[in-house]
């Protein structure tokens, strides 16, 4: 389907159609949670619980002294552990293997997959 047809234009015409895919574009994980803790720590270990929507965390990144965010964990959503715990309507709490940080730490920003 052409949709810069003239035919086809929506309200200000074909100059303004735009024809691209949002996933094209962005990561499947756009939604993040931002976690502050009061008094900076050297991150050894994280443990995430969810009561619901557990397996969706892809990236957990922490952001450096200086601002930047570095990469503490990434992979794949686990959809088997979703539908495990979800049919069991238990609590999930999961601990994954994370790089651990040379300095302190003072927010954690973690991406879900939506």
């Amino acid at each position: 389907e052409n949709l810069s047809d003239p035919d086809k234009s929506v309200a200000f015409g074909a100059q303004f159609l735009v024809d691209h895919r949002q996933r094209d574009f962005y990561p499947p994980f756009t939604e993040y949670i931002d976690v502050a803790i009061a008094r900076p720590v050297y991150v050894v270990r994280l443990e995430i619980g969810s009561p619901r929507g557990m397996g969706q965390v892809v990236k957990i990144l922490a952001q450096s002294p200086d601002g930047s965010w570095v990469e503490v964990y990434s992979g794949k959503p686990q959809r088997e552990a979703a539908t495990k715990y979800t049919s069991m309507r238990t609590y999930h709490l999961w601990a994954p293997s994370i790089c651990r940080t040379h300095f302190p730490v003072s927010v954690l920003r973690i991406a879900v997959d939506t």
